[in-house]
This record gives structure tokens, sequence and C-alpha cells, in this order.
């Protein structure tokens, strides 16, 4: 994963501004990596991203898998719509495979 972020001063850092992640396929899954103290590896079944197609959200089209709500359950879990207080992105997930 890359952050780009505005730079305040010569030296320190702003705001971040875009993260971006280099998925790859690796056997019948797509993973990735996330975090920069801890760093853990997921991944989501490889099916997900032979098809997608285009969604309207506030006005913009973004590209989500055919069967997104599938998709957001294999992720979150079945319950995926009910927020959750207490939620670490990292190892909360159903997507994560291991800390590296």
């Amino acid at each position: 994963m890359m952050k780009v972020a505005a730079r305040k001063f010569l030296l320190f850092k702003g705001h971040s501004l875009l993260d971006i992640y280099v998925k790859r396929p690796i056997d019948d899954e797509i993973c990735w990596t996330e975090g920069s103290k801890v760093i853990v590896l997921k991944s989501v079944s490889r099916h997900f991203y032979e098809k997608s197609v285009g969604l309207e959200f506030q006005g913009k089209s973004y590209f989500v898998p055919v069967d997104v709500e599938k998709y957001l359950e294999s992720c979150y879990g079945e319950n995926w719509r009910t927020p959750i207080r207490e939620w670490n992105f990292l190892t909360d997930d159903h997507s994560m495979k291991a800390e590296v």
C-alpha cells in the first residue's frame, strides 16, 4: 500500500489524500496488504474481480463487483449493514488472512 499525502512543511506530512492498494492474484484469490505499523495480508475470492458493473453513488459512478452484496458479505459478514462501534479495519474484517 502507498499513501499520498500533502506536505505541510518541507519535512512534515500533512493530511493523507489517497491510499493506493496494489492487489495481485494468487491462486483463486486477490491479495493485498494494509497497515503501516502492523501489516496484515488480506484476500478475497478472485471471482469478485472477474466482472464489474457501474454503480452511481452521490452523483459519481464507480465500478463494483457484479454481486456487490455477496462481496460485502464476504468481507464483513452477513450483518455488514449493521454498524459496529469498536471496529478495527485491519483485523476485524473477514478478508484478513494473517499478520505479516
